[in-house]
């Protein structure tokens, strides 16, 4: 079995999670701007989105509601090996003290 990073995988599930209710209130919502908070889990896509001068011809499927779920799931892997990296970070600096002089 594969070892999966604890630390990544619960900062990919709070995220989760908390994008999962800014969601749920955004789609339940009924009052005006109730979309705009969508922008907020999903942030530094648009932005780099709009970098691109002719993004919408070729990434015009990421323009909707399915694009704000693929930016998700890029948000959710990245968050994933950030954990991934503190994890192996942290287990480098335990195992460099933990390495006794006499040796």
């Amino acid at each position: 079995m594969k070892h999966f990073s604890k630390l990544g995988l619960w900062l990919a599930g709070i995220y989760a999670v908390i994008t999962g209710s800014i969601f749920y209130y955004a789609f339940t919502c009924s009052g005006w701007y109730c979309g705009v908070v969508m922008v907020l889990p999903i942030m530094p896509w648009p932005l780099l989105m709009e970098a691109i001068p002719d993004w919408r011809v070729l990434f015009g499927f990421l323009d909707s509601v399915f694009g704000a779920f693929v930016f998700l799931f890029l948000n959710i892997i990245i968050l994933y090996f950030i954990g991934v990296l503190i994890e192996r970070m942290v287990r480098n600096i335990k195992n460099r003290n933990n390495v006794s002089p006499l040796n």
